[in-house]
């Protein structure tokens, strides 16, 4: 292996993030008539509703623009996010 690939490798392998528990996930189709040959188990009938993502887009914005400029941590979101649904 040459040398010059090490950095290459080790940041690639940083961009592939391991998903734990990933049987107990749902996934979603991009809409329900999309159909896959080898994984359809994998995903739920439904689609992705796409009008919820669209109306909350500008809040979804506004969130990840202060989680990556450090105005606010990801764990605060998700201690807030947690607490908002009351199951604590």
């Amino acid at each position: 292996m040459c040398p010059f690939n090490l950095p290459m490798i080790a940041r690639f392998s940083e961009l592939l993030p391991r998903i734990r528990n990933w049987k107990d996930l749902i996934f979603y189709r991009p809409g329900p008539a999309a159909r896959y040959a080898h994984i359809d188990a994998l995903f739920a009938e439904q689609g992705i509703d796409w009008k919820l993502i669209e109306a909350h887009w500008p809040d979804l914005m506004r969130t990840a623009i202060s989680i990556r400029e450090g105005a606010l941590s990801s764990v605060a979101l998700g201690r807030r996010s947690f607490l908002s649904t009351g199951l604590m």
